[in-house]
């Protein structure tokens, strides 16, 4: 599959730039582990453990490669990603792909295979390497049908093996059949969630105004003078996600899309443990 330039070049800055830059001075943590067979090479990347460096390599081609070595006991990494018509708000949807981005490229250069699953329907099989990245990328968007129920049922038909699962999504589903989906997703798999809002939503500005809901078209009339009660909703709507997934050892990250990308990507990586 061929990916447009412009792709390319979006992902070099919004993701490639911004996460180097959380690399750059760290050590990364053993998270998603290393054993010590030789299992090749892959370009030095700033930031990267300078212990690792294969100075042989760089003296027969003038660059600099990293020793990588395989995993035996790696498990996979599965992008559940939420493109249904409610994340086209308030760029929602922009802001879940480039966290998707984060979260394969952090895969990427750890050796990892990784695959997007899309609540549509659509799904990237697993893989490695950089035109695999680029074309999870490129597909993690667009505004389908389907449901949470759905993209569940998906998962755990298609995916027998424990992996680890990263749910990228706004969330906007009935409680019960989201805190049903969210218990079988913890059950077969270590998940880790990455819940997407909007600075508006979370503060909540709309008294008065009529909303119309992106997946049903109803039309909702929000009363004046009743954003304090709406903010109340919405945050502990938002505490009861949070606390279902950290009581059963999962991972709860809260991303806003209209704040800047560099600390929200530090949420990012530190949600991965990878840094």
């Amino acid at each position: 599959m061929k990916i447009p330039k412009e792709i390319i070049s979006e992902f070099e800055i919004k993701v490639k730039g911004v996460v180097d830059g959380f690399y750059s001075g760290k050590q990364r943590s053993r998270t998603f582990g290393s054993s010590p067979e030789f299992a090749g090479h892959r370009p030095y990347y700033e930031g990267d453990d300078i212990r690792r460096v294969d100075w042989k390599a760089f003296a027969r081609r003038g660059r600099l490669f990293l020793k990588q070595f395989s995993n035996e006991s790696e498990i996979p990494v599965i992008v559940l990603f939420d493109d249904t018509k409610s994340m086209g708000l308030f760029n929602k949807d922009e802001r879940a792909q480039v966290v998707a981005g984060m979260v394969m490229f952090a895969a990427n250069r750890l050796n990892y295979r990784f695959s997007l699953v899309k609540f549509s329907g659509e799904i990237i099989p697993p893989g490695k390497g950089v035109n695999h990245l680029l074309r999870c990328y490129y597909e993690a968007k667009g505004k389908g049908k389907g449901s949470f129920r759905e993209a569940v049922y998906n998962i755990v038909s298609r995916f027998r093996k424990r992996s680890l699962l990263v749910l990228i999504s706004d969330l906007e589903f009935d409680w019960d059949e989201l805190q049903g989906g969210l218990g079988i997703l913890l059950k077969f798999h270590d998940l880790v969630v990455f819940h997407i809002l909007s600075g508006e939503e979370w503060n909540f500005h709309l008294e008065g105004k009529v909303l119309v809901d992106a997946e049903s078209g109803r039309r909702v009339q929000i009363s004046p003078n009743s954003a304090a009660f709406y903010r109340g909703v919405i945050r502990k709507w938002a505490e009861g996600i949070r606390n279902f997934v950290l009581q059963r050892n999962g991972r709860y990250s809260l991303i806003f899309s209209d704040t800047p990308i560099e600390s929200e990507a530090k949420k990012v990586m530190e949600t991965l443990e990878v840094i």
